[in-house]
């Protein structure tokens, strides 16, 4: 099994030709107790037989894309379309490696929201017919969507101020975000 790139490659320009053809139907890797945003990146470590098999698969393949969908039970084992989450991230596997005990370790980045409109198949692992997500805009005007900008970013300041396990770096990462969505998906 070989690693899709050496390095990993952020995907910051989500209006290029490539993204703007997003499959229609992906494979659905359920995940527990995370959450994948647009525009970040996670690293997962993936040991279910059947996600093991979804990895395989797409390594195989010209499209990395795969849906991230949270469970509704973290302790589901086996989760099936009822214990899936409808709305998760559209990502793109940037690298894969082999961990011990038949495991893999995959780190994606997230793209687009989407919402599974219908299941087409559960075995050897989980597709779904999807719907792009539009991120929503707000026809405020400027100068309150700028105060409110201003004043998430402060509060943010000062959770990482006060959070010791957070690189205070994160915040010169944040107050450099201009499209307000990808702000609030990177402080979430």
């Amino acid at each position: 099994m070989s690693d899709y790139d050496e390095s990993i490659n952020l995907r910051s320009d989500l209006n290029s030709n490539e993204y703007r053809k997003l499959p229609e139907i992906l494979p659905i890797l359920p995940v527990r107790n995370t959450i994948l945003f647009p525009f970040s990146v996670l690293p997962l470590t993936v040991g279910r037989e059947s996600s093991v098999k979804l990895i395989n698969s797409i390594s195989q393949s010209d499209s990395r894309f795969l849906g991230v969908v949270g469970q509704l039970d973290p302790n589901q084992d086996d989760p099936q379309q009822i214990d899936l989450f409808a709305i998760g991230t559209i990502a793109v596997a940037t690298k894969q490696i082999r961990l011990k005990e038949n495991n893999l370790g995959l780190i994606v980045q997230g793209l687009r929201r989407f919402r599974i409109k219908e299941f087409v198949q559960n075995h050897p692992y989980i597709l779904a017919r999807i719907e792009v997500l539009e991120d929503l805009v707000t026809t405020q005007e400027t100068s309150k969507t700028e105060a409110t900008r201003r004043s998430v970013e402060a509060l943010f300041q000062k959770i990482v101020a006060m959070s010791p396990g957070i690189s205070p770096e994160l915040t010169n990462i944040a107050l450099n975000i201009e499209e307000l969505s990808q702000l609030t998906d990177f402080i979430a």
